[in-house]
């Protein structure tokens, strides 16, 4: 059975278990190893170009897999950023009710652009970067409106609900961005401009 060279599997545990076909290249391997590599599940392709360490896959859950997806497309797409649900998996917030077959990024286009996996999303130069273990990301209470406006106004709350007890962010800040963002269209919901504290999610 293949295994990854030594140099690969510490370059993967300093970027959070993902690597990229470039990294994989430059370290010498050729696409047929690389084809041997994910066909032993020694490496997972989990997008075009990016990668992670089969052992911590195969240990992860739903969501510890949709992060570790989006740290993949980051490290393929070093210039862009995690948005929307993207943004909370980074911050290992709670991923309610949101979709995981999709990793949203804040990118250098004009106009949005969406693929079967991947959407990107027009860059705002007045936007809120943070950085979470290498990888940029909006910051929460930026994602949150557009999570929210997207269709899934509980994810969004129950996101920055864990946010604020967590003090990844402050109500103020939520709440400047919620004024904001458009109206969500939910049937029979209201947005909510201000989580509520002490609310527990959902179930």
């Amino acid at each position: 059975m293949p295994v990854l060279p030594g140099l690969l599997c510490d370059l993967a545990t300093g970027q959070g278990g993902v690597l990229s076909w470039p990294q994989l290249h430059r370290a010498g391997l050729s696409p047929s190893e690389v084809s041997r590599l994910v066909a032993h599940e020694v490496l997972v392709r989990v997008r075009r170009g990016g990668f992670v360490t089969g052992e911590l896959w195969r240990a992860a859950d739903p969501d510890r897999r949709f992060a570790l997806t989006v740290r993949a497309a980051l490290l393929v797409r070093p210039h862009d950023a995690a948005s929307h649900q993207a943004a909370f998996a980074l911050s290992d917030l709670p991923l309610w009710g949101v979709d995981l077959r999709r990793v949203d990024l804040h990118a250098r286009v004009t106009r949005r652009r969406a693929k079967a996996d991947l959407r990107l999303h027009p860059w705002d130069d007045v936007a809120r970067l943070e950085l979470i273990g290498g990888a940029r990301s909006l910051a929460i209470a930026e994602s949150a409106p557009l999570v929210a406006t997207a269709g899934s106004l509980e994810g969004a709350v129950v996101a920055v609900d864990a946010a604020l007890r967590r003090g990844y962010c402050n109500g103020r800040g939520a709440r400047e961005r919620g004024r904001q963002a458009r109206p969500a269209r939910l049937s029979g919901h209201r947005p909510s401009a201000t989580p509520d504290r002490f609310a527990r999610p959902p179930g």
